[in-house]
């Protein structure tokens, strides 16, 4: 069988038709969408697995492994040799975001650090102190003035432009790691979670502004189309899943962040109660054991019926989707 891919991204540059994609064989590989072909493969890239592929500006395209290297490739030149190499990182490249306004490439690391690159001299600018927690991802917002990091504690650690060293805000509320992050607008981004949950997030306000739907399994990467109000998400559960941000029918957090339980399944909780209490008085021997089992059983019930209806619901939402296309 093939390695994972771990990584991908677009060369905008050549009208987006080009993706490189990146992963645990340790090669970076070029395929052509437009002709679904395969353009060509830079065989042992790294000493160590790929972990994530970004392109600054037109001609540099930036990878980083599992045991912190850094390198810079120019994409003109058949990726013969590295522009630079960097070792800053005590741990796995877990981000990279290049920000070409800001001749700014911000990359986090299972250490714990976020650093700025000079991408032209491939110098280091600034690094934080390590953070307790891991920072798994990063993405901007308000006009690239603050650089959102999602951690291995489901904190947003944010950092004001030109003052990486330390946080100048932080925002909880996610019950598990913060995996993926994505810019949604300059107000507004998208987090994936270990938890399966695809949320929608104010920043600056910070608040959780809804739910727009989950995996069942972790979200690994979310990504906010550029040209129309879709975001895609993908996750442990092989799914490839595709969001309407106008979608009225997005979920309302709950104060763990998580979407709220049916009505139905309130009124059914009640009617079972009663239930359960009536066949404990009906005779004393039906033992508290058999009573339990059959009180777990309808409960399973009522979860597959709840995860039923919302299977449908996406099902429903994907079809609108592609109809559409």
């Amino acid at each position: 069988a093939g390695a994972s891919t771990r990584s991908i991204c677009f060369d905008d540059a050549k009208g987006g038709d080009t993706i490189y994609s990146v992963g645990a064989d340790r090669a970076i590989s070029i395929v052509d969408v437009e002709n679904l072909s395969n353009k060509g493969c830079k065989k042992e890239a790294h000493r160590y697995p790929i972990n994530v592929v970004a392109m600054y500006e037109e001609h540099m395209l930036i990878t980083g492994d599992e045991e912190g290297y850094l390198n810079a490739w120019d994409v003109r030149s058949g990726f013969k040799t590295t522009i630079w190499n960097m070792e800053e990182h005590g741990d796995f490249v877990s981000d990279i975001k290049c920000v070409a306004e800001r001749k700014t490439i911000l990359v986090t690391s299972g250490d714990g650090t976020l650093t700025s690159y000079d991408p032209r001299k491939g110098k280091v600018m600034t690094m934080c102190e390590p953070m307790e927690s891991e920072l798994l991802s990063i993405t901007i917002a308000k006009n690239t003035n603050i650089a959102v990091c999602g951690s291995s504690s489901g904190a947003l650690e944010m950092f004001k432009w030109g003052v990486f060293g330390v946080p100048c805000d932080r925002f909880v509320g996610h019950p598990e790691s913060i995996d993926t992050l994505a810019t949604v607008d300059q107000d507004t981004i998208c987090s994936g979670s270990m938890d399966g949950l695809v949320r929608i997030l104010s920043i600056q306000p910070n608040k959780c502004i809804g739910v727009l739907g989950e995996h069942q399994g972790a979200v690994t990467c979310v990504r906010k189309s550029p040209n129309t109000d879709r975001v895609i998400s993908c996750g442990d559960d092989g799914c490839l899943r595709v969001w309407d941000l106008n979608d009225d029918s997005k979920e309302e957090p709950t104060s763990s962040s998580n979407p709220p339980p049916e009505e139905d399944g309130d009124d059914d909780d009640d009617d079972d109660d009663d239930d359960d209490s009536d066949d404990d008085d009906d005779s004393d021997e039906v033992p508290a054991k058999s009573s339990r089992k059959r009180k777990k059983k309808k409960q399973k019930q009522r979860v597959e019926t709840a995860q039923s209806q919302k299977a449908a619901k996406r099902s429903k939402a994907e079809r609108k989707f592609f109809d559409g296309l």
